[in-house]
């Protein structure tokens, strides 16, 4: 989930499409759920506990990361060139 979290965040921003590393997103756990192959109640267990980290913020409809660096590294991301 991190790792999907910085690559949204990374491919959003390279289309102009998020601000402050902040992005709005239509998707509910489940959908979250099925892009991973693991269930919701992870999914929301997943991102309580990056809040709790605070690494996140996540509201109903955006997440913003809160430390890109620290997440970065927390899902061994390395972004592609886009």
């Amino acid at each position: 989930m991190a790792y999907l979290i910085c690559d949204l965040l990374s491919r959003l921003q390279a289309v102009g499409l998020a601000r402050n590393e902040s992005f709005e997103i239509p998707l509910k756990g489940q959908d979250f759920a099925d892009i991973l192959g693991i269930t919701s109640v992870h999914i929301y267990r997943i991102l309580i506990y990056l809040q709790k980290l605070r690494l996140i913020l996540r509201d109903h409809k955006a997440i913003t990361v809160i430390d890109f660096d620290r997440l970065k590294n927390y899902a061994d991301f390395t972004p592609a060139s886009y």
